[in-house]
């Protein structure tokens, strides 16, 4: 109320606030089950911005071919990949949700067995996970991502200097991957900017 808008735009993950804020002022829900430009073009047809939406999807799709085509890295049919958060105390396996996004929809890494079945097709976003499970999760590539807080930091060196761990294939193949829990998100924005990311990142093990 303080900010006094003109519009509010609210994602549909917390149902039970809507009709609060609809009290304020006119309020839109934007479906977050959306995929990320399906996201931009419904903002677009609200905004009247239907034609900079589809410009941005155009663009977008020429710096994913061109990274791919610059990037130095075989990826195989059906080749899978994980992506682990470590926040805090706590293990997060991602879903369909993220940075997974990029790696799945224009790298082209299929998702692990057990992140498909247990997380994306059940339509969740993230799930805590134990070590104890956790190899169960893991694909050929594995992406971390953590934050520089010291308890993420000590959780993430248990982690990795744990008996468990060390039984994870693609540990053992090192092809374990390093990111900034920053980029763990899938707007526009930051997809964008992860395509300049991305090669940097698939160079380091």
């Amino acid at each position: 109320m303080m900010l006094k808008p003109d519009l509010i735009l609210f994602d549909n993950w917390d149902v039970k606030t809507i009709d609060t804020l609809a009290k304020i002022e006119p309020t839109v829900v934007l479906n977050s089950e959306l995929a990320t430009f399906e996201r931009m073009q419904e903002l677009g047809e609200l905004l009247g911005k239907t034609k900079e939406a589809d410009q941005f999807k155009t663009l977008y799709d020429e710096k994913a071919k061109q990274m791919k085509a610059k990037l130095d890295v075989d990826i195989k049919p059906g080749e899978t990949a994980t992506v682990l958060l470590v926040m805090g105390n706590n293990l997060y396996v991602m879903g369909h949700q993220g940075v997974s996004v990029s790696l799945y929809d224009i790298l082209g890494f299929t998702p692990a067995p057990k992140v498909q079945t247990d997380l994306i097709d059940k339509k969740e976003r993230f799930a805590t996970i134990s070590n104890e499970v956790l190899p169960s999760f893991i694909g050929d590539e594995l992406f971390i991502l953590s934050d520089q807080s010291q308890e993420t930091i000590a959780t993430t060196r248990n982690l990795m200097n744990s008996e468990v761990w060390k039984t994870i294939p693609a540990v053992q193949n090192k092809r374990v991957y390093t990111l900034d829990s920053s980029w763990n998100f899938d707007d526009a924005i930051t997809r964008e900017r992860l395509l300049e990311q991305i090669p940097d990142l698939m160079k380091q093990k």
